[in-house]
């Protein structure tokens, strides 16, 4: 799943700018693929994302931004469980509830 996230922001990048981006990045470099990142998710999946030390590479702000949006997938599919198992409860199916709140 990130693999291809990632590879849409990249070519978004290099449709916006015109090309892809340099092994070190240039600030304007990280905005933009922060920038595109974000853009690519629905308004209530947007997280914050971690600030990008200067001169990173792009391997390192691929691993900082897969860092951030792996844990906001998994906080989205925490919360989908929990609702899940809470309909469960409401229905009177007990074992189905169980196994949402075990997820």
């Amino acid at each position: 799943r990130w693999r291809e996230h990632w590879s849409s922001v990249i070519e978004a990048f290099e449709s916006e700018s015109g090309d892809r981006p340099s092994e070190t990045l240039e600030p304007w470099e990280q905005a933009l693929l922060v920038k595109l990142l974000s853009s690519s998710e629905p308004p209530r999946k947007k997280r914050r994302v971690p600030r990008a030390p200067a001169g990173e590479t792009l391997e390192a702000c691929e691993q900082r931004l897969r860092r951030a949006v792996t844990k906001a997938w998994a906080v989205e599919a925490s919360e989908q469980a929990l609702l899940s198992a809470g309909e469960m409860e409401r229905a009177g199916n007990w074992d189905l509830a169980r196994e949402r709140y075990a997820e």
